[in-house]
């Protein structure tokens, strides 16, 4: 998804406000600041939090769930939209049919613990460390909670690139 189709779709009311229908745990057990949305922040991405922490910090599943992506092969990242496809994360489906997903990992350091696709992961397991991948200007965990969106209303329907129809929520940690 580039900028450009963000852009055109961030004012759109639809993203406004739907609130996740659980508290999580936070992902993070150390200090942490979360950084004001960046201009990527809008549109479908538009709850995600950035917490900007030093590289290597262990992250923490925020509920039990199935692993059902794992990206984890790449070391690059830089401070432009030419990174984007660099990102390793890890998705995580919950019972309630919320998604977790965690951005910005380290190479490797999901299958370190020995994850897989599939597998089952309780609240509060250790998933992976934060790394250099992807769109990043600086060392942080990209953090966003979403649903399944086939709202008609959704203006994500009008893509063509066959990626996931989603909306991010907000958080209640």
């Amino acid at each position: 998804m580039d900028m450009e189709f963000l852009q055109s779709i961030a004012s759109n009311p639809y993203w406004d406000d739907e609130a996740s229908s659980l508290d999580y745990l936070c992902p993070l057990k150390c200090s942490w600041t979360v950084e004001a949305s960046p201009d990527s922040h809008i549109g479908p991405f538009k709850h995600a939090l950035d917490f900007l922490v030093p590289l290597g910090t262990r992250i923490y599943a925020v509920a039990d769930g199935i692993i059902i992506e794992i990206q984890e092969h790449c070391n690059i990242g830089g401070d432009g939209q030419e990174f984007r496809d660099y990102l390793n994360y890890v998705t995580i489906q919950h019972d309630n049919g919320e998604f977790s997903q965690y951005c910005h990992l380290a190479r490797g350091s999901v299958s370190k613990r020995a994850w897989k696709i599939r597998d089952y992961i309780r609240t509060g397991d250790e998933i992976g460390d934060t790394g250099i991948s992807g769109w990043m200007d600086k060392p942080h965990l990209h953090f966003i909670l979403f649903r399944n969106d086939t709202n008609p209303a959704n203006p994500l329907h009008r893509r063509i690139d066959g990626g996931w129809v989603f909306k991010s929520l907000k958080l209640r940690f």
